[in-house]
């Protein structure tokens, strides 16, 4: 499929940071020469994009497991076993958005927006965290797979344009975001991967249950 077809059949990858990146992303589960824009369609593709992301998980997370038994650093190892239970959480977190987009409500596509959003900030941790050879050797796998999730959070947007009632409204939207995509998320999708980093915060119960907070380098 060529850039100049699906750029032009389609806004799928208007929202994108990188929108070659994003339109190759696309162009690898969309069939045929030129894109539908509509909803069912983009929501189509989006299925099919978090689909095949699962399986650049499952690559990454292999390849992780291949550094461990091979390495002999305990500070290595310990950034390694953070990336393969954040890997984990990122395939649930994706099977979970997959489900709720075939939902057609306001709360399950919000749900999948909050899901996959934690997926990209679980891949830009364990990029963060890695250091020496696992870095060197994870840095490509990580790279793509912080690329992937965004070009599906991209394509969720675009695939959104309007709120119902309790949520969703008709909007043009003439390049910018919907008006319900927040001021965090937009610097979310536009910001490269060196301007952000992922904190964690510890529950205060003590639980071990934490939510992800984005730190923006510029201060914001």
């Amino acid at each position: 499929m060529s850039f100049f077809n699906l750029s032009s059949n389609s806004n799928l990858c208007e929202h994108a940071i990188d929108t070659k990146s994003c339109l190759t992303h696309v162009s690898e589960v969309v069939q045929g020469s030129t894109l539908a824009n509509t909803k069912d369609h983009k929501l189509s593709t989006l299925i099919s994009l978090l689909t095949k992301s699962t399986t650049h998980i499952q690559k990454a997370k292999d390849t992780v497991n291949v550094i461990k038994r091979r390495i002999n650093n305990r500070r290595e190892e310990m950034a390694l076993n953070d990336c393969e239970e954040l890997m984990d959480l990122s395939m649930d977190r994706v099977w979970d958005s997959l489900l709720s987009l075939t939902k057609d409500n306001t709360d399950s596509k919000q749900d999948a927006h909050m899901w996959l959003s934690s997926v990209l900030t679980n891949h830009a941790t364990c990029l963060d965290g890695l250091e020496g050879t696992s870095r060197v050797v994870m840095e490509s796998d990580l790279h793509d797979l912080i690329s992937r999730a965004r070009s599906a959070l991209a394509v969720l947007v675009s695939a959104l344009p309007r709120k119902d009632h309790s949520g969703f409204i008709d909007e043009s939207l003439n390049g910018d975001f919907p008006s319900w995509v927040t001021s965090k998320d937009r610097r979310l999708l536009e910001s490269s991967v060196g301007d952000i980093k992922a904190n964690a915060v510890v529950a205060k119960d003590g639980s071990g249950n934490c939510c992800w907070r984005w730190v923006y380098s510029s201060g914001h």
